[in-house]
This record gives C-alpha cells, structure tokens and sequence, in this order.
C-alpha cells in the first residue's frame, strides 16, 4: 500500500500504479497531506524561511474488458514559501498554486502484457502570475510486463512540455517486484521498498528515494517586465508509516530529507540564474479515501 500519490506531480509515475487485473467494479478514490519544511534559506541570502505544501486529489476508475481499466483524476495543490517576518523577499514567487488534471489506461493484450497510456494538463504559479500563462501537458505510453505473478516491468517513452524551455523526451523503465510475502520493491523515477510490517496487510513502512519533474511560472520581472520560470531540482530520501483503518481508509506519516537544492530561473529558453538552497527536513501526514 503506497503511502500517497499526487496526481501528476511526476505523471510517469501513474504508469507504474495501474494493476494487471482490473477490478470488477468502478472505484473512486481521493486523499490528501499536509507538509512543513524545517527552517531553510538560499546561500545567497540570510533570509530564512519554512516550506509548507497542501495537496488533495481525487480520481475514478471503470474496469472493462479482461483485466483492463480507465482512470480520470485531478488534483490541486498549494506550496507556501513562509520567510520570516522581519525578511524582505526579493525573489519573484512565494506563494505557489498547482493543477493537475490527467486521463490514463490500461489495456490487456495477453496474460503477460498490458498496453498503458496516459495524457495530462498542468499549471503551477506563483498566485501574482496567470494561470494561462503557467500551462503545460505531456503524453506517455508503454507496455507492462508480468514475468510472473511477483513480478512486472514497464517499458515506455514519454513526453513533457516545460515553461520557458523545449519538451523533453523521456524514456520510462519500471519495476514491481513481491520479493517475500512482506517486503515488496518499486521503482520508476526513483526507489521504493514498502514492509507490511505486521503481516496482515494494516501496516506498511516504507523507505526510498523520490525524485520529481517540475517546474512553475513565477510573477514578472518587475525591472525588465519578462516573463519566466523556475524548474527547482526535487529529490529526497524518505521514511513513511501507512496504516490501514478500514477496507475503504487509511493514512500516513512520511519524513523526507532533502540535500541542497538548486532553483533554475529560464526565459526564452535560456537560464537566468541559479539559486541554491540549503538542506531541510519536510515531514507530515496525510489521508486517503477508496469507495
């Protein structure tokens, strides 16, 4: 049991959640977490401040067909640079708004292999920018592999378009691995090993490493009057706790340490500047939902 999964923060990652046995019945779920960073600050500056993030998503699925499946969902999000009261902040965002709205499949071809695809809309901006002006999309598609009941692969390209700079291609690899009846392992964009720590499926402790593809339009430069974005390097090592309430409810609590972070400014496609931020702990909690 994943402790959370934000919409499309990383689209790819959905290609990875979608399970080779569709189930028989429509289901819908939503969920949400909070998060607080312990005081940071740029090298460039002795203003510190504290990093706060809300997010709530919701998603449905309709099975069809053998083993296959559709999935629509969103989700909203809020990412607050809190500096402290007596600092001036002379940077061109601090309050961060986000919008993820995103359709992906999954369809069986054999007992071994299922076609995925998904499709997605963005827009993160600081709450001085324009939402239209913060828009971007991407596209994947792939295969899943099931070599055997414990184990799958996903194999798949996808593309991403970026503000202020060309798309990326990018080529996706994935892993679903039941090692024991225990332990079982993820990984695409990152690592996952989850623990069912009490043998009866009600507790999960988890641990690995996240990394993120992101990026979100900042107000304009109130000198020059450009336009531009900030594509911010996201990776952290994290321990997380899931407990399982009931069949339908759970929640988690997840502790992330991130090493020192670089903010990248583009416009036009050409970088602007480099800011970098010293390492800190984000820790919280958070819930979902499965009807």
């Amino acid at each position: 049991m994943k402790s959370h999964c934000i919409l499309l923060t990383s689209a790819i990652l959905c290609l990875a959640a979608i399970p080779a046995a569709a189930q028989s019945t429509p289901t819908i779920s939503t969920g949400g977490e909070f998060l607080q960073s312990s005081k940071t600050g740029f090298d460039a500056s002795n203003d510190g401040f504290t990093l706060r993030k809300a997010s709530a998503e919701i998603a449905y699925t309709q099975p069809y067909g053998i083993a296959s499946s559709a999935t629509i969902g969103c989700s909203v999000g809020r990412l607050d640079y809190d500096f402290d009261k007596n600092a001036f902040n002379n940077l061109l965002w601090e309050k961060i708004n986000e919008f993820n709205a995103m359709m992906m499949g999954s369809h069986n071809i054999n007992a071994s292999w299922n076609a995925v695809g998904l499709g997605f809309i963005r827009s993160a901006y600081d709450t001085e920018a324009r939402f239209e002006d913060s828009i971007t999309w991407g596209t994947g598609v792939g295969f899943q592999h099931n070599v055997s009941d414990t184990l799958s692969f996903v194999y798949g390209l996808a593309y991403l378009t970026r503000l202020e700079r060309d798309g990326l291609f990018l080529p996706v690899f994935g892993i679903e691995w039941q090692i024991t009846d225990r332990l079982k392992m993820n990984g695409l964009m990152g690592l996952d090993l989850e623990y069912d720590l009490w043998g009866d499926s009600s507790g999960f402790l988890s641990a690995g490493f996240d990394c993120e593809l992101t990026d979100f339009r900042v107000k304009r430069d109130p000198m020059t009057g450009r336009k531009s974005a900030v594509e911010p390097n996201a990776g952290a090592f994290y321990v997380s706790y899931a407990h399982k309430l009931t069949d339908q409810a759970s929640f988690f609590i997840k502790v992330s340490t991130y090493g020192e972070q670089k903010y990248k400014t583009y416009s036009d496609d050409r970088k602007i500047s480099t800011l970098e931020a010293d390492s800190f702990v984000l820790y919280g909690a958070g819930f979902s939902l499965v009807f």
